[in-house]
């Protein structure tokens, strides 16, 4: 272990170099079949998984271990091929490959390297042709959970969601969450503004005179509560439609207007804080440069980020995540365990900057 090699990843190259090891395991992978003995050192798994002393020398200790081993120039590479002969192997089971055993560690070893780098699709490739898409849940309960945000667009990884969303639980927006509102959840009145100065929403007069002038007129009865992760293009341009009604009214964008609806919808309509969501989320400048407070109004915008979040929802690399996050946090829906996780990272990354 060196300075320029902080995880001894030498010694994997040592093993795979050793009597033509590397040659021979790409040989029997082209062919469909291992017959010797690799698999610690070319597909490794997370520690904590084997008890042999071969398992324990090559196990990966975490996250940055396996970043660092695809970024390794010979590593890296071999790992990539390896792995791509086996999504590519047509007519044949992880088992008939690998055989029983080593096809639950190739398992295992996908599920590692995909959270290491969920950017990359090939891993979560191998796990959809092999198994059913499902990562390993003995390798997930090793790592951090993590969670890929603005996927196909401004891509953050925050590497420990378990954290962010406990981290919530000392904020204002938890007891915005728990209010239980006495009004219909298909009807507008004034009174649904107070519940959102918990959530710094900075209401003034004029939207209350909003509220009471047009309240009645939005068409929110039509809107389903189908969760937004199972929603169609359909419904999220129809609450695209919505905000943008809403936020058009005086004293009104869609920041305030998407505090008050989702306590109506809180499966179907996530927080669309100017800062946090259009000026940080979906801000490639952002954390290089602070969010903008720039108020938005226009539906293109809004369908857009009901859509960003939409595909960060439906992820097959953050699915384990929000199985977890779920089972932790079961009265939640999906919507607010992302308003709730995206806003604690986005705070941690940028607190609040307090003037005397």
């Amino acid at each position: 272990m060196t300075v320029e090699d902080p995880f001894d990843l030498e010694r994997f190259v040592v093993a795979q170099d050793a009597g033509g090891t590397y040659s021979r395991a790409v040989e029997e992978l082209r062919a469909g079949d291992k017959t010797s003995h690799w698999m610690w050192f070319v597909f490794p798994q997370v520690a904590g998984l084997g008890q042999s002393s071969t398992s324990r020398e090559f196990a990966i200790s975490g996250l940055e271990e396996a970043k660092a081993y695809l970024q390794h120039p010979v590593l890296g590479p071999r790992l990539i091929e390896c792995v791509s002969i086996v999504a590519e192997t047509k007519g044949r089971t992880a088992v008939q490959i690998f055989g029983s055993i080593d096809a639950l560690k190739l398992r295992s070893s996908m599920s590692l390297f995909m959270r290491a780098t969920p950017e990359k699709p090939l891993f979560q490739q191998v796990l959809d042709r092999y198994f059913d898409g499902q990562p390993d849940p003995a390798t997930d309960q090793r790592l951090p959970l993590s969670l890929l945000v603005g996927i196909g667009h401004f891509e953050r990884r925050l590497d420990d969601a378990l954290d962010l969303l406990n981290a919530y639980t000392t904020d204002d927006g938890l007891r915005y969450l728990d209010y239980e509102q006495v009004a219909s959840h298909d009807v507008l009145v004034p009174d649904d503004l107070a519940v959102t100065i918990l959530i710094n929403s900075r209401v003034h007069g004029s939207a209350f005179k909003s509220v009471q002038d047009f309240g009645s007129s939005l068409p929110l009865a039509s809107v389903p509560t189908t969760p937004l992760e199972d929603s169609t293009p359909a419904l999220r341009q129809q609450v695209a439609e919505l905000i943008a009604e809403m936020a058009s009214w005086p004293g009104f964008a869609s920041s305030v207007a998407t505090k008050i609806l989702h306590k109506k919808r809180s499966a179907t309509i996530p927080i669309l804080d100017n800062q946090a969501i259009f000026g940080a989320y979906m801000n490639p400048a952002w954390p290089g440069e602070p969010s903008r407070q720039d108020s938005i109004y226009a539906v293109k915008r809004i369908r857009e980020a009901l859509d960003w979040i939409h595909a960060d929802l439906t992820a097959p690399t953050n699915e384990a995540t929000w199985a977890e996050l779920h089972r932790l946090a079961p009265t939640r829906t999906r919507v607010e365990l992302f308003d709730m996780v995206w806003w604690s990272y986005f705070r941690r990354v940028e607190p609040v900057r307090r003037t005397i």
